[in-house]
């Protein structure tokens, strides 16, 4: 098995490789030959490379712009999922859903354009080609994109009064979706 020595089998043809724990990640070569019994050694050893991947593709999101100190936008965010396979069976998709559209993409990398008028949280993950499913992650964008109004009740418009005459002053004030 890849570059250890040669073991013994009796006349089986099939072995279990890298034991009850099996093999770590990564690429990895058998190489089996015949030895007959007057001693005899098969000159060219069959082989076959393949890979082990049972590790789970993370995926990162990132979006286009910040938002301000208190977690808000102000204008449409497009966030970044992006899913990487460091042993080599390579991002076979990135699922996502956005709130509760379910939606699937291919490749190594989706940009997914989240248009809310309120909050919006993005779930997501990966599969690899070996099918290891990655762990199901959100990434939420609060998203307020309508102006403040703020309205003068008191005094009202075009009001008289006399010197000396307390004035009291009211307004109101709609902030909106983010308060």
């Amino acid at each position: 098995m890849d570059d250890g020595d040669w073991k013994d089998y009796s006349s089986a043809t099939s072995v279990t490789l890298g034991g009850a724990d099996g093999l770590p990640d990564g690429e990895h070569t058998f190489r089996v030959r015949a030895n007959d019994a007057a001693g005899n050694v098969d000159g060219s050893p069959a082989e076959s490379d393949f890979t082990i991947d049972a590790t789970k593709p993370p995926v990162t999101a990132t979006p286009s712009r910040e938002p301000n100190l208190a977690g808000w936008h102000k204008a449409n965010v497009s966030v970044t999922l992006e899913a990487g396979d460091c042993e080599g069976s390579d991002v076979a998709s990135i699922s996502y859903k956005i709130n509760d559209a379910e939606t699937a993409t291919t490749g190594d990398g989706a940009t997914v354009s989240v248009e809310v008028t309120d909050e919006g949280t993005i779930t997501y993950h990966a599969t690899d080609g070996a099918g290891n499913d990655g762990d199901q992650q959100t990434f939420t964008v609060k998203l307020d994109k309508t102006d403040p109004v703020i309205s003068v009740t008191d005094p009202t418009e075009g009001a008289t009064y006399d010197f000396e005459q307390a004035v009291e002053a009211d307004y109101s004030c709609d902030e909106g979706q983010s308060g």
